[in-house]
């Protein structure tokens, strides 16, 4: 534009030019302001709440101060917290930029806006109490915002033989100026905590413990392309072989339309019968499938389930998120050390007096930076996750360490697009035809 703007100069005089030069500058629009937890890589200055150019605590207050005013705001429904529909229309109507929040426009939201910007703004304060110092570098990404230093003797990379010989290198040298605050580690289930998709484990669980009449399958066989012949443990087992085949395989199931086949073959499944058969795999062998027990990812002892134990006695707390069924997280609480009634998230698959109807209320594949905005209510010290899709929108809104399970050929240059923050966790584990399948995909 500037150039154009010379070029036109030659053939105008002084005036006229100048004239000219100032009116394009007028038309240029300012670029928008970047909002709290909009973008696709969230950026410090989405935190700058008052406009000033920095991060300081006044942007908590803030933050604060419009979460107080949003105190009354109920959630509309039982569907987790997916992010706001129109962020720019609902900040803006509050005066995000501005010196002050605008309290008085929050009567021009609907609930569902006032519920979500609570989430959020509440969110955003408290995570905010959390950094060590003012950030005067707008551009940084939220994730590990918090923090100072690194972690196990400054290595990017780590080994799992490192993990739970010293608690103490997993917890970074900040001081955080919250110390009230709990320290949450938040962990996704699938190829993090064990090898393999747990939905495996829940297919061939309803099966085994003979939750499905003879037939049950043969439906879901046919759309799947298996052989329906009435018997509900060859069908399952036949499926979930189908599904660890890897990429570019004929014969292979995708994990998307395995899990949509499993909500419909749910239906008139209770929910109960569904969460002990689950539970009850971990500890016994399904046909040829070994307890689930023995997939724990790591070796010597060290696993991530056994840091869930160290994290506990240290004082932490660990919250469990996954797109899996819920009902299946849940089914795993106490074989990953929670309390009964810790919170957890999952899809949500429809229930009518506790028995599944065959649809899916809600996935969370893709919302999961939401769902722990939402379950937290402030950053968690740490996330650990293996898949960029599902687990990257979790490092992007954690102010604290995130961790990625054994990375595969596509994290190094999704992690530099983002500042090169997300940490790697290298799991020694003989490989299982799933994760085989998984690095391939993601070579390919």
């Amino acid at each position: 534009m500037r150039q154009l703007v010379m070029i036109l100069c030659l053939a105008l005089s002084l005036s006229a030019c100048g004239h000219f030069a100032s009116s394009v500058s007028d038309d240029v629009s300012p670029p928008l302001r970047e909002l709290p937890f909009d973008s696709k890589v969230p950026l410090a200055r989405g935190l700058d709440a008052n406009g000033d150019g920095i991060i300081t605590p006044r942007d908590a207050e803030w933050f604060f101060k419009l979460a107080d005013a949003l105190n009354d705001a109920e959630k509309v429904g039982d569907l987790h917290y997916a992010g706001l529909k129109e962020p720019r229309k609902v900040w803006d109507a509050v005066g995000f930029g501005q010196s002050t929040p605008l309290v008085a426009a929050l009567a021009t939201l609907s609930s569902e806006e006032r519920y979500g910007l609570k989430v959020d703004a509440q969110y955003a304060a408290r995570s905010l109490k959390t950094l060590a110092s003012d950030s005067r570098d707008l551009s940084l990404p939220i994730s590990g915002l918090a923090l100072r230093g690194r972690f196990v003797a400054n290595q990017d990379v780590v080994e799992m033989n490192a993990l739970c010989s010293e608690l103490q290198t997993f917890i970074p040298t900040a001081e955080l100026l919250n110390p009230n605050e709990r320290w949450t580690a938040v962990f996704d289930l699938d190829d993090t905590v064990w090898a393999g998709h747990i939905m495996d484990l829940g297919i061939l669980a309803i099966a085994h413990g003979g939750l499905w009449p003879s037939n049950a399958l043969d439906d879901i066989a046919t759309e799947l392309g298996l052989q329906a012949r009435g018997d509900v443990i060859a069908l399952a087992e036949e499926w979930v072989s189908r599904m660890r085949l890897p990429y570019g395989n004929d014969s292979l199931v995708s994990r998307k339309d395995g899990f949509f086949a499993l909500v419909k073959a749910m239906k008139n499944l209770k929910r109960t019968s569904v969460r002990d058969a689950v539970a009850k795999a971990f500890t016994v062998e399904l046909g040829s499938e070994a307890p689930w027990e023995s997939r724990f990812l790591g070796n010597h002892g060290c696993t991530l389930r056994r840091w869930m134990d160290l994290w506990r006695q240290a004082g932490g707390e660990v919250l469990l998120v996954s797109a899996t069924p819920d009902v299946f997280v849940e089914a795993v609480q106490a074989h990953l050390g929670q309390a009964k009634g810790t919170p957890y998230r999952g899809s949500q698959l429809t229930t009518i007096d506790g028995v599944f109807d065959g649809t899916l209320e809600q996935s969370i594949y893709a919302t999961k930076d939401a769902v722990i905005r939402e379950a937290l209510g402030t950053s968690p010290l740490m996330v650990f996750g293996d898949s960029v899709n599902s687990d990257g929108p979790m490092y992007e809104v954690n102010f604290g360490w995130s961790f990625h399970i054994n990375p595969g050929a596509k994290f190094p240059g999704w992690d530099a697009t983002r500042g090169g923050v997300v940490r790697s966790l290298i799991l020694p584990q003989e490989m299982t035809p799933q994760m085989e399948a998984k690095l391939s995909g993601d070579a390919q």
